[in-house]
């Protein structure tokens, strides 16, 4: 359930993101770039969200930090909107906060 309202959120975001970049870029190059970054980010979170579900067991916290790094830095790459950006950002530092925590 939180996963699918994450994935919500980041389409709506993502959309008002294409829209704000329309001006530079038509309505349909716009929309594509939201619903590419859409997709990238439900990856990502999947596997953001295997390190937070287990952040209270820092064994199998500790053995998915390094798979979900490589699959943040892997969607960085191909990001197209600021609102994906900023999105991959915020993922990125619940994934450190939990390093920190289960060194």
């Amino acid at each position: 359930m939180k996963r699918a309202l994450a994935v919500i959120v980041v389409a709506a975001l993502g959309f008002t993101a294409a829209c704000k970049e329309a001006g530079t870029k038509d309505l349909g190059e716009a929309a594509g770039d939201a619903g590419s970054d859409t997709a990238l980010l439900k990856e990502a979170n999947g596997a953001a969200g295997e390190v937070i579900r287990n952040a209270s067991d820092c064994p199998v916290a500790r053995a998915a930090i390094a798979p979900a790094y490589e699959k943040l830095d892997a969607v960085e790459q191909d990001l197209r909107t600021e609102a994906g950006r900023v999105t991959l950002a915020a993922l990125r530092k619940q994934v450190d906060r939990i390093s920190e925590l289960c060194p």
